[in-house]
């Protein structure tokens, strides 16, 4: 779990990035993580289908930089395992793809991966 993290800057890559072409992912919390910059993306999400998820968690995660960070979220095994809550862009609560300035993402994974 990481959780209570400050990250000033971050420059050419992305800021938050979870990859696995093969893997078994459990019980992790991302979690009260405040970005103030990107020069280039927020999220890099990428769970392909050989990877194998049970109760992954985004929470209360804010990007307040002056830089538009776009993001992407790609989630084949199990969209249902992953949760997002509290993300907030700019200020605004992230409620749909758009919000996350998202430029390729799972549909599947949005209709499940809000949660109130």
């Amino acid at each position: 779990n990481i959780q209570d993290v400050k990250i000033v800057h971050c420059e050419g890559g992305a800021a938050i990035s979870l990859i696995a072409d093969e893997a078994i992912l459990e019980n992790m919390s991302l979690s009260d993580i405040q970005l103030m910059d990107a020069s280039f993306m927020l999220f890099n999400i990428d769970f392909q289908t050989n990877t194998s998820l049970k109760n992954i968690e985004l929470a209360n995660i804010e990007y307040t930089g002056i830089n538009h960070a776009y993001s992407r979220m790609i989630v084949k095994s199990d969209p249902k395992q992953v949760s997002l809550s509290n993300i907030r862009y700019h200020g605004r609560e992230a409620q749909l793809p758009e919000d996350l300035h998202l430029r390729s993402y799972s549909p599947e994974m949005f209709s499940v991966a809000f949660t109130p």
